[in-house]
């Protein structure tokens, strides 16, 4: 093989490495960290990228916080402030302080409290998964999937927050707060 041979098979090879170096900066700026702080009532989430300072993101309703409950309703979820706003007349379709429930089962006083004071969802133990359940519209949701719902939605509007502002980010990666006090079991779930 001779050196121009040679050389015609490196200059493309070169020409491919160059632009694709001058393209990772703009592929890595793009990526993000969601944070989510995910409390008993309210959840408070936080866009993490790299070069720009931390940004508080508002939900669709331009508020920095979002009520942890998700409403049920002829196949439909409502989530947030949609579904506070419908609780009053549907309680009984609309589970809220999920986070509290997960990890625990239903003797746990912090359950227990629950049950008897103010949440319109009787929590009930299963077997099968060993620890809490919560029975809406006659379908069976554990505490973490009706916290992964409210996730999933954090994600949406972060989404579109982030679209309303011009920009190309898809958050991959979340980062969530877990309580001090909060044991390993708890924590897992």
């Amino acid at each position: 093989m001779s050196f121009s041979s040679r050389t015609t098979t490196v200059v493309p090879r070169l020409v491919v490495l160059l632009l694709l170096a001058a393209l990772l900066p703009a592929v890595v700026t793009s990526k993000a960290i969601l944070g989510v702080d995910l409390g008993s009532l309210y959840m408070k989430v936080a866009l993490v990228q790299r070069g720009a300072p931390l940004e508080i993101v508002t939900n669709l309703h331009s508020k920095r916080k979002t009520e942890n409950m998700v409403l049920f309703d002829s196949n439909t979820r409502f989530y947030g402030a949609d579904a506070n706003s419908l609780y009053g007349r549907k309680p009984q379709k609309t589970p809220s302080s999920m986070s509290v429930m997960l990890g625990r089962d239903d003797e746990h006083p912090t359950v227990k409290v629950l049950a008897e004071r103010h949440y319109p969802i009787t929590p009930s133990y299963n077997d099968t998964r060993s620890g809490v359940t919560l029975t809406v519209d006659g379908s069976i949701f554990t505490p973490e999937e009706l916290v992964a719902m409210v996730l999933v939605h954090a994600k949406d509007f972060t989404t579109a927050y982030v679209d309303s502002l011009g920009k190309s980010i898809i958050p991959k990666d979340i980062v969530l707060t877990v309580p001090s006090f909060s044991t390993q079991h708890e924590r897992k779930a």
